[in-house]
């Protein structure tokens, strides 16, 4: 007598085996509560098999709910040897371990991703490497540093950095050396020597 799981957990295979007799008309019987079960109540059967020592074995079995209370029972009688044997299952109602140690690695894995992630995301948006779209903000709204956006920041030495200099301290805009008619900058040599003379300007006006 054999009791396994099956692919549904809510089920259990119940199998009555008997084999080593001779001659094969054997008779077995699975009963539920007294009662014998057949092909209607899903009952299968293998009839009798030859074995290799000139015996028989036969197995018959049913897929039960395992939470089904009743009483099973197999016997098995073969009248060539006027034996008969009657044994019960003894049933485990309970529904299987679930495995909860994948489960448990699985969330905790999972959060040390999301926390990772949030921790990456705070230290890039403190560098500027990340930035928020750019909202419009009223004078009288007061701006949290958390949700200042990021600006293009000029290397230092360049050009762009020298002009925003310049124009601050100054009010020189690079505006005043476009030509009228072209609106064109102007050749690179005359505004490096318009740059120092202004630069001399703010220097001694300092």
């Amino acid at each position: 007598m054999l009791t396994k799981d099956t692919k549904v957990e809510a089920n259990l295979l119940l199998t009555c085996l008997a084999t080593g007799f001779y001659p094969k008309n054997i008779t077995l019987q699975i009963k539920r509560n007294g009662r014998i079960l057949k092909k209607e109540d899903g009952l299968f059967s293998s009839d009798s098999l030859p074995n290799g020592d000139d015996t028989y074995q036969r197995r018959d079995w049913v897929e039960i709910l395992r939470s089904d209370r009743s009483t099973f029972t197999c016997t098995v009688i073969h009248e060539a040897s006027n034996r008969s044997v009657t044994e019960g299952w003894v049933l485990d109602h309970k529904a299987p371990d679930f495995p909860v140690e994948p489960v448990v690695g699985g969330v905790i894995g999972g959060l040390l991703v999301i926390v990772v992630g949030l921790v990456v995301e705070l230290i890039l948006k403190k560098r500027g490497i990340i930035c928020r779209p750019q909202t419009q903000v009223n004078e009288d709204d007061a701006v949290n540093e958390d949700d200042a956006v990021c600006e293009a920041v000029p290397r230092a030495g360049s050009r762009g950095s020298i002009d925003s200099s310049i124009s601050k301290d100054s009010g020189v805009s690079f505006d005043d050396y476009k030509t009228p008619d072209s609106q064109s900058l102007l050749s690179v040599d005359e505004v490096d020597d318009d740059l120092m003379s202004v630069k001399s300007e703010v220097s001694k006006s300092s």
